[in-house]
């Protein structure tokens, strides 16, 4: 994912250097942490430092854009959606709780955040 990451983005900015490229669009902790449990992470991460799928991602991101001379992710575009946990009351009755702390908590909307990446 990393590598197909790269290539896009190189082909992108040889097209138009203008461009903005987010990446890599993650929606939940599961992603975030290990690229939902790809098999392959265990491996991908041993004997370096990284515990989170981001910190990989955005490393290798970097250590790419060092390489081309260009920056080649402009935005780390991140997705929470609240998943609904059910619970029974006294009464038996279902009531369901959005289980994402403040963000979307009263309303289920889910929140989509992109962060601008600043500096070389």
């Amino acid at each position: 994912m990393v590598q197909k990451s790269v290539s896009l983005s190189r082909s992108i900015k040889t097209i138009d250097p203008s461009a903005e490229v987010f990446g890599p669009v993650e929606y939940g902790f599961s992603g975030y942490y290990d690229f939902q449990s790809a098999p392959d992470w265990n491996s991908v991460k041993a004997g370096k430092s990284y515990t989170w799928f981001l910190d990989y991602y955005l490393d290798q991101l970097k250590l790419a854009s060092d390489t081309s001379g260009r920056r080649l992710l402009d935005v780390l575009d991140l997705h929470w959606y609240p998943k609904p946990r059910e619970r029974r009351q006294q009464n038996n009755k279902r009531k369901c709780n959005l289980c994402c702390g403040q963000a979307g908590a009263d309303t289920g909307t889910a929140l989509a955040v992109g962060f601008a990446l600043q500096g070389n």
